[in-house]
């Protein structure tokens, strides 16, 4: 059963939790995994390049690798293992204590071969995917995280805050200036297979480069309320100002696809 030290939670944005998803999940997800790129490599006749068919597979770029990675959130163990996590935080006791009366629980994945700078998040929060006042998020590692295999550092206590400005002068990826965080010493994680971190989505946090061989997977759970979702036109609270840079992201993004 999963238990939350909210208190830590709640003082420095995120806690630590060993073992949120089990050894069979990970095994069944490493194994769709498997399936489906050795499947797409000799569909697509890729010469292997890596240590890992999946790299060759989501190297491919353009269309084919933006659908391939929307399409993987839907894989089934996600859900699967979404589901049950869900449960074991209502059974704790945690849902009730954050609030969430009705709630909102969906997976996103992340997938971030070695060397690939593109999908590198600078200092950021949770704008994109922040659609409630009452919101919480897990970011799982489906395969062990460090310095070098890629990770996340989080920045302490930088949630209390509420939103921070975040620099546009790249609407593609906007950031919040060391200026606004100076002095605080990031965290960065070294877990394991399963752990997972629960966070504060205003909790200031980045990308840590992949420099291994092999893929970085990153499932991230999203956790709100559907009593307190944010209006999409109402620029009247901290939150919803998170939606104004996630609308400047996503126009410059629809605009670099024409």
């Amino acid at each position: 059963m999963i238990q939350v030290n909210t208190e830590e939670l709640q003082r420095t944005g995120f806690t630590l939790l060993r073992g949120a998803v089990h050894s069979s999940e990970l095994a069944e997800f490493e194994d769709m995994v498997q399936r489906f790129a050795f499947e797409q490599a000799q569909k697509l006749s890729l010469a292997p390049t890596g240590v890992e068919p999946f790299i060759d597979v989501f190297s491919v770029g353009g269309s084919y690798t933006d659908r391939i990675y929307q399409l993987m959130e839907r894989l089934f163990i996600l859900h699967k293992i979404t589901v049950r996590v869900g449960n074991e935080l209502a059974s704790s006791g945690f849902l009730k204590w954050a609030r969430i009366d009705v709630p909102l629980i969906w997976p996103d994945i992340r997938a971030d071969i070695p060397n690939d700078s593109v999908r590198v998040l600078p200092v950021h929060q949770d704008f994109g995917s922040t659609q409630s006042e009452r919101a919480w998020r897990l970011w799982i590692a489906l395969r062990p995280t460090s310095e070098i295999l890629g990770s996340m550092v989080v920045y302490p206590g930088t949630h209390k805050s509420g939103a921070w400005p975040h620099n546009l002068d790249n609407p593609l990826m906007p950031y919040v200036e060391e200026k606004y965080y100076a002095g605080v010493e990031g965290v960065t994680f070294e877990i394991e297979a399963g752990d997972a971190v629960l966070m504060n989505p205003l909790v200031l946090h980045a990308s840590v480069p992949n420099r291994s061989k092999r893929t970085k997977f990153t499932l991230m759970i999203q956790i709100q309320d559907y009593l307190s979702v944010i209006h999409p036109e109402d620029n009247g609270t901290q939150l919803a100002s998170l939606q104004t840079i996630a609308k400047v992201r996503a126009k410059a993004r629809a605009e670099q696809t024409r």
